[in-house]
């Protein structure tokens, strides 16, 4: 791997999945490490999720944050697979502070300054009030994801967590950017496959979401149309 800032291992594959679609995702609220459970539909995703993970994926471990959005749906996993969920904080999403569980259009009216600055995503010092800054996110999710890619060397490690949190890793393991996080947006129980070997890491699969529709009808559309709450530059 040639980013120095995660190990170097002879072999390994990360599976990176996305938790299933929120009662805040469906909202539009900043949901960060409020506990927001599943909807009726992610709990549906997560199932779906699991039967594709049992044909397609031959798992060694699981890892989830402990957020119960990602670990129920690590949960199902776990149970359809024979794996226990190994909880890690580190995997939790960036905390959003006081505007955690408000819905987007309500930050925007109470932190329009704020809001406005939160569209520059070099900004790694940008900081929510009483949340976690970028820099303090990016340095967690390289502490964790670092600990997790050196237990993987010579297996295949399944990994539950959340958008932001998958996003920024692969920006920053891949480009050595985590403010190019938007090219690798990821959808609600979406997988995302990265091969790891000495001659570096290969993203073999990105947001793939193929399976859902094997689901009832609108369990795809559900994940994809949650709305996401950063704006890209060409977006309003």
């Amino acid at each position: 791997m040639t980013n120095v800032r995660y190990p170097s291992v002879a072999s390994g594959e990360l599976v990176l999945v996305r938790h299933g679609t929120t009662i805040d995702n469906l909202a539009s609220r900043w949901s960060g490490w409020q506990d927001s459970p599943l909807s009726d539909n992610g709990r549906l995703q997560a199932a779906v999720l699991a039967a594709y993970l049992a044909d397609a994926v031959s798992a060694d471990a699981l890892y989830a944050s402990p957020l119960r959005r990602a670990l129920a749906t690590a949960t199902v996993i776990g149970e359809r697979l024979g794996l226990a969920p190994r909880v890690h904080a580190g995997l939790k999403e960036s905390h959003f502070g006081q505007v955690e569980g408000m819905p987007d259009a309500e930050v925007r009216r109470l932190y329009p300054e704020m809001y406005a600055a939160a569209q520059d995503f070099t900004d790694l010092d940008f900081c929510w009030p009483g949340g976690e800054s970028r820099r303090q996110f990016v340095a967690r999710i390289r502490r964790t994801l670092g600990e997790i890619i050196q237990e993987s060397v010579g297996r295949r490690v399944l990994v539950v967590g959340h958008g932001g949190m998958i996003s920024i890793f692969l920006a920053d393991l891949l480009d050595d950017d985590p403010s190019r996080w938007p090219k690798y947006k990821v959808n609600n129980c979406s997988v995302t496959r990265l091969e790891l070997s000495h001659d570096g890491p290969r993203l073999a699969l990105l947001n793939y979401c193929d399976h859902l529709e094997n689901g009832p009808p609108g369990l795809s559309l559900e994940a994809r149309a949650a709305p996401p709450l950063w704006r890209l530059p060409h977006e309003s």
